[in-house]
């Protein structure tokens, strides 16, 4: 997935007002905007062939390097 596609679908999930969703997501959208690096490492998780819950286990994982380890669990793509 494209760098762009990726910060699209950032955005929607920030302006979606999901309480518990939309700061981790203005996180991830603020990292993946400033790096390249971070933007292909979030798009490996997402894109990956692993169960959701590993995703989301993984996802955690890179949120809890800012201090905003949590997802509501689910469909990621």
């Amino acid at each position: 997935m494209s760098k762009s596609v990726l910060i699209r679908r950032l955005e929607r999930v920030q302006r979606s007002g999901v309480r518990g969703v939309c700061g981790p997501a203005g996180v991830l959208l603020s990292e993946v905007e400033a790096s390249d690096w971070f933007a292909s490492l979030l798009d490996q998780v997402i894109g990956s062939s692993s169960s959701c819950d590993d995703r989301a286990q993984a996802l955690c994982q890179l949120l809890d390097m800012f201090g905003v380890g949590y997802v509501v669990t689910g469909r990621l793509s």
